[in-house]
C-alpha cells in the first residue's frame, strides 16, 4: 500500500514547484528581450508594418472618395463637430433660461409698479371722493336748510 502525505506537504510542494517554474519562464522571457538580434527584427517588422498600414489607408480614402463612402478620419471630424454643436447648443440654452429669467423679474416689476400706482391713484381718488362726498352732504344740507326756509 502507498502511504498518503499530509495535504499541507503537497500544497506547499505545489507551490514551492510553482515559484520555481515562474522563475525560470521569468528569466527566459528576460533574456529574449535582451536578445539584440529580436529587437532589431522587431523594429524592422513594426517599420514595415506601419507603412503597409498607411498605404492602406491613404488607398482605402482614395477607393472612398471615389464611391463616395465616409472614412474614418471623416467620422472622428463629424464626431468632434457634433461635440462642439452639443456645447455651442448647451451655452445657447443657458443664455437663453437667464434671458427669460430676466424677462420674467422685468414683467413682475412692472405689474408691481403699476399695482402701486393704482394703489397711489386709489387713495388720492378716495381722498377726493372723499372730499366730494363731504361738499355733496354740505350743499344737502344747505339746499334742505334753504327750501326749509322757504316752506
Amino acid at each position: 500500500m502507498e502511504i498518503k502525505e499530509n495535504p499541507d506537504n503537497y500544497y506547499e510542494t505545489l507551490r514551492l514547484m510553482g515559484v520555481q517554474k515562474e522563475k525560470e519562464l521569468n528569466t527566459l522571457i528576460r533574456e529574449a528581450l535582451n536578445n539584440d538580434e529580436w529587437i532589431k527584427e522587431a523594429s524592422l517588422q513594426s517599420n514595415t508594418t506601419a507603412k503597409m498600414v498607411k498605404q492602406m489607408q491613404e488607398s482605402m480614402e482614395a477607393l472612398s472618395a471615389l464611391g463616395n463612402f465616409p472614412t474614418k478620419r471623416d467620422v472622428a471630424n463629424v464626431a468632434k463637430m457634433q461635440v462642439q454643436l452639443e456645447e455651442k447648443i448647451d451655452q445657447l440654452e443657458e443664455k437663453l433660461s437667464k434671458m427669460v429669467k430676466i424677462c420674467k423679474a422685468s414683467k413682475r416689476k412692472k405689474s408691481k409698479d403699476k399695482k402701486d400706482k393704482k394703489k397711489k391713484h386709489s387713495k388720492k381718488e378716495s381722498g377726493k371722493s372723499e372730499s366730494i362726498d363731504k361738499l355733496m352732504h354740505s350743499l344737502n344740507e344747505g339746499m334742505n336748510q334753504t327750501h326749509g326756509k322757504r316752506k
